[in-house]
């Protein structure tokens, strides 16, 4: 049985260092996260979980086939969750939130340990469903990553996946690198008016103060969830380390792309840190 003030949701662009953090809470004794991210919801995408839940036939037949988006489904065996299991909670389910809510609930099953989470559950546009399913302050936390957007996309227009499409494109792969780009930095632009307006619900951790004050960070964070701090902690990894833009002078992205990137984000990126560095 999940314990009352149990959620922790971290919200966060890709290549943010989501991961790092989601296994480093996860290290705690006293957490247990979803194995992966949910994407319960995503632009521009067809097979998202809340798409397919007004068809719960085909989203059974998808969830067998692994085809519904977010990897936390395509690798359902990791979460400890059995299939059947997961079927008989779509079934029985009246709504979308009663769903999610069971499916965190089934991760504590039997556990009996006080938090339960999951990175990236929903797109940033939908963060009112998680605030309306889950309530706010003592119900449930929520974690806003955030890295510096020119280290961010940077990595994210270099990641083999974004390779593989510009390659695909031949002599207009740069336009995938610019779409990307832009899609990016209105998605940063997104992230930072959903933080403005919630401020008082959320906090803000900042990935490269993460990285430099890790253990402080970790403390404070514990201390909010009412936890003792525990030293394994530390001890957790996120992915290989991604391109990191600000401290390098790697050509890997082009002075356009920079200049663009800047464009759309400097502004909006210098306000969430003077507003939001104080906030761990």
């Amino acid at each position: 049985m999940v314990l009352n003030n149990s959620y922790i949701f971290i919200l966060a662009q890709h290549r943010t260092g989501s991961t790092l953090l989601k296994n480093s809470i996860d290290a705690h004794t006293s957490v247990i996260m979803a194995h992966d991210e949910m994407n319960l919801f995503e632009p521009f995408r067809n097979n998202t979980f809340d798409k397919l839940f007004t068809n719960k036939i085909k989203l059974q037949n998808q969830l067998l086939d692994k085809s519904v988006y977010g990897t936390f489904w395509a690798s359902l065996n990791e979460s400890g969750i059995e299939i059947k299991d997961l079927l008989n909670i779509i079934e029985s389910a009246t709504s979308l939130s009663e769903c999610f809510k069971k499916i965190l609930n089934t991760l504590n099953s039997g556990k009996n340990i006080s938090y339960v989470g999951v990175k990236y559950p929903v797109h940033i546009s939908r963060f009112n469903f998680l605030v309306d399913t889950f309530g706010i302050h003592n119900n449930a936390y929520y974690i806003f990553l955030v890295r510096n957007p020119l280290s961010m996309i940077s990595s994210k227009v270099n990641d083999p996946a974004t390779k593989r499409r510009v390659k695909k494109f031949g002599i207009f792969g740069f336009l995938v690198r610019l779409v990307t780009i832009i899609y990016m930095s209105i998605e940063f632009n997104l992230n930072y008016g959903v933080i403005k307006k919630n401020r008082n619900i959320i906090h803000v951790i900042f990935y490269e103060e993460f990285i430099k004050n890790k253990e402080n960070i970790l403390k404070n964070l514990c201390s909010k969830l009412n936890l003792d701090f525990q030293k394994n902690m530390l001890e957790a990894n996120g992915k290989p380390s991604s391109f990191d833009f600000v401290h390098t002078k790697s050509k890997k992205i082009h002075a356009f792309e920079k200049y663009v990137i800047k464009f759309f984000t400097d502004k909006n990126y210098f306000k969430l840190k003077h507003e939001c560095l104080s906030d761990f």
